[in-house]
């Protein structure tokens, strides 16, 4: 598995920058052992250091992220579920040096199969001065699901 791997609040690893924006995600639990059923929850950061405001979509808090856990094979799960029905639809900007942080809860599903894993947030977001929409890759986690 490749990339910065954090466990730590006070040290927080970025993912790649996406044209000046970077997200971050920290593990809640107590441990990076996850059981079979039991639920992950984490820290997600979006830190925008380019010199534009960007925006963030809201439409159902946790289903704007996506969160996946990989393999050491390369097999991928998706551990975030979309919402049933969507509650609400905003749009929240954050200005040039600002952040935005959320707490997300996901779980590891009985097919998912026990083993090492990386875990990796994905969050959309778009400039406002062009509105294309990018992703934002987060830090990866290693965790052992059991």
């Amino acid at each position: 598995m490749h990339g910065p791997i954090n466990r730590s609040i006070g040290h927080q690893q970025l993912g790649e920058s996406v044209r000046g924006v970077q997200l971050s995600i920290t593990l809640t639990n107590s441990s990076d052992v996850i059981s079979v059923g039991s639920p992950i929850t984490f820290v997600a950061v979006v830190k925008n250091l380019s010199t534009n405001i960007i925006d963030l979509e809201y439409t159902a808090l946790p289903s704007d992220y996506d969160a996946v856990l990989t393999s050491a094979t390369g097999k991928t799960y998706h551990i975030i579920d979309p919402p049933l029905v969507l509650r609400l639809h905003y749009v929240s900007s954050i200005n040039p040096g600002e952040q935005n942080v959320r707490i997300l809860s996901a779980s590891v599903n009985k097919n998912i199969e026990a083993g090492n894993y990386a875990l990796q947030a994905i969050r959309p977001f778009c400039f406002d001065v062009d509105k294309q929409w990018l992703k934002a890759k987060s830090n990866l986690i290693k965790i052992q699901v059991q």
